[in-house]
């Protein structure tokens, strides 16, 4: 049984809402500065980051994604993970007032809002939100 506010784990001593089959639950981030990217994302986006620079991980508020920025330059741009938001104007001005720089501006794909960002680390970056109002 688990206490209030813990989440159930499995015979690994793994969070079960981390391990269904087929569910991308994990994701390291390259940066320079460690300590520094995963601040953009906790003020930006509300993560909870911590450690130590060599291993600075990170929780999503949803509890769902887990990983850590690690010690690197980045990639050039693959798979581009995107992250859901409220108010995607906002997190724009968030974005760049944090020392990250808008890749594509906000555009409607489909009836939902998109765009794409660089993070202060050169990581590119989504988010979305649900069609409607922006």
């Amino acid at each position: 049984m688990t206490q209030a506010g813990e989440r159930e784990r499995n015979e690994a001593g793994v969070e079960v809402n981390l391990t269904r089959h087929g569910k991308i639950s994990y994701m390291r981030i390259p940066a320079a500065d460690t300590v520094a990217l995963g601040r953009f994302y906790e003020k930006v986006f509300g993560w909870q980051v911590s450690g130590r620079p060599e291993h600075f991980s990170f929780s999503d508020t949803s509890g769902e994604m887990i990983g850590a920025f690690e010690p690197g330059t980045p990639s050039p741009p693959g798979i581009v993970p995107f992250i859901y938001v409220g108010g995607i104007d906002s997190v724009i001005r968030d974005i760049e007032a944090s020392g990250g720089a808008v890749v594509q501006p906000v555009y409607d794909e489909g009836g939902l809002w998109v765009a794409t960002f660089r993070d202060p680390g050169g990581n590119v970056m989504g988010v979305w939100q649900g069609g409607g109002e922006r």
